[in-house]
């Protein structure tokens, strides 16, 4: 169970930065073959209560053709 516990944090969505400043939040994705992270419903949640009335949030919901 320690094991398990070291771990457990693994699961959250990562907090990042833009070059610009914004903040990101990167959480899971539906492939395991992309370097990149992909957002989940639990990152969209945690972004729209950070946000509350005065902020918005953006969703990549899908992939541009320079990605592949």
């Amino acid at each position: 169970t320690e094991l398990l516990w070291s771990f457990e944090r693994c699961f959250e969505p990562t907090l990042m930065q833009t070059l610009e400043g914004t903040p990101v939040l990167v959480h899971t994705g539906p492939f395991a073959n992309i370097a990149h992270g992909c957002s989940s419903i639990l990152a969209d949640k945690i972004a729209m209560k950070l946000a509350r009335e005065k902020g918005y949030v953006a969703t990549e919901a899908g992939f541009g053709s320079d990605i592949g």
